[in-house]
């Protein structure tokens, strides 16, 4: 009966080669891991072109029917990517000149924010005390200083919002037109005119 012998050099060669397998293994595992391509949850130019209709130093104004008129100008307009997730978002600042309140602490705007879930508008104004999701309401037609305007949102506050310093009651909110018109916790109404 012979018996087969193995030298060493033969097994330390099954060895090595055993290794470079395993390490070619683990370097091409890892390789596809790492290149995974990133999803960026970015906004289309129609999406934009649909919901962001304010450019950078826009002006409008609202005027009271006592003839007082508010000034608003958007102050800055930003278009970045939210991390982790690569969301990306736009927002229109909105100040209102000649505000009584700290510029910052009380300005309004358009948010659009891009989610894995979808697309997110958001509206508000000076002294509104909250940021409202119009992309899950419904428009409606609204008849504003005598011209009806089909893609209206009406958009009340929250009641637990409302203070000195957040008097706005109601805003009306045109997907084509912006910032129509908002009505103040004392009734009075204001109304765009530019």
């Amino acid at each position: 009966m012979a018996r087969l012998i193995l030298k060493p050099m033969v097994s330390k060669k099954i060895i090595f080669s055993s290794v470079i397998l395993l390490a070619a293994c683990i370097t091409l595992a890892l390789s596809t891991w790492s290149c995974k391509k990133t999803k960026y949850n970015e906004i289309s130019d129609e999406e934009e072109a649909e919901w962001m209709i304010f450019d950078r130093n826009q002006k409008f104004y609202m005027a009271s029917t006592q003839g007082e008129i508010d000034t608003f100008q958007v102050v800055r307009k930003s278009k970045a990517y939210y991390n982790p997730n690569y969301e990306e978002f736009i927002e229109a600042e909105v100040r209102r000149l000649d505000d009584t309140l700290q510029a910052g602490v009380q300005d309004g705007g358009v948010y659009m924010r891009k989610t894995s879930k979808g697309l997110s508008v958001k509206v508000w104004l000076p002294h509104f005390g909250e940021k409202i999701d119009i992309t899950k309401r419904t428009s409606t037609v609204a008849n504003v200083n005598g011209k009806n305007y089909p893609d209206v949102f009406i958009l009340p506050v929250n009641q637990l919002y409302l203070d000195f310093d957040n008097y706005i009651d109601t805003i009306y909110y045109s997907k084509s037109f912006g910032f129509l018109k908002y009505v103040d916790i004392y009734g009075e109404e204001w109304t765009k005119y530019n």
